[in-house]
């Protein structure tokens, strides 16, 4: 059985009571919301960043690549960094070391609506391979990640960065 709550069950404490009463007596409780300064119309690397991490915990290392002021996450023999192509609009999370670029490049056209782009640039060559797939959901852009990313990451031995979150966890655990 549901209960109808009282007006005073509306606020935590008096002090949230006294500060907002006013306004949701006289029903200007919607304008308070306003005031909340957040776009949920539009996409923003670190909203995508912070969702992605649920699933791939290692792609929380281009966060860390982001705010450790140097704008490269190394590791041993490789290193990792977000570069952003403005004319076509991608965030690139690239893996690079001496010999092959592996690039993951996603745009945002809308909240859960992305183009993609798995990118193997070797260094030595003029080779590429690339895989794109366009107009996709969060979960189409999770079977890209796991289904070639990772696959590429794999292949070229970056397993240090897929388990990177991993051995974060082992250590705060510790």
């Amino acid at each position: 059985m549901k209960k109808i709550k009282k007006f005073l069950e509306f606020f935590d404490t008096e002090d949230l009571r006294n500060q907002h009463e006013i306004q949701y007596l006289s029903g200007k409780v919607g304008d308070m919301a306003r005031n909340i300064d957040h776009n949920f119309k539009d996409e923003t690397l670190h909203n995508f960043l912070q969702k992605i991490s649920y699933k791939f915990p290692f792609m929380s290392a281009f966060i860390e690549s982001c705010t450790n002021g140097i704008g490269v996450k190394q590791f041993n023999g490789f290193r990792t960094y977000i570069n952003k192509d403005d004319k076509e609009g991608f965030f690139n999370f690239v893996v690079t070391d001496d010999k092959v670029f592996v690039v993951l490049g996603v745009k945002f056209n809308s909240i859960n609506n992305y183009d993609s782009h798995v990118l193997v640039d070797y260094v030595d060559s003029d080779d590429q391979e690339i895989f794109e797939k366009n107009n996709i959901s969060t979960d189409e852009l999770n079977v890209v990640i796991a289904y070639y990313f990772i696959e590429k990451l794999n292949q070229f031995d970056f397993d240090e960065l897929i388990e990177f979150e991993v051995d974060n966890l082992k250590t705060k655990l510790n």
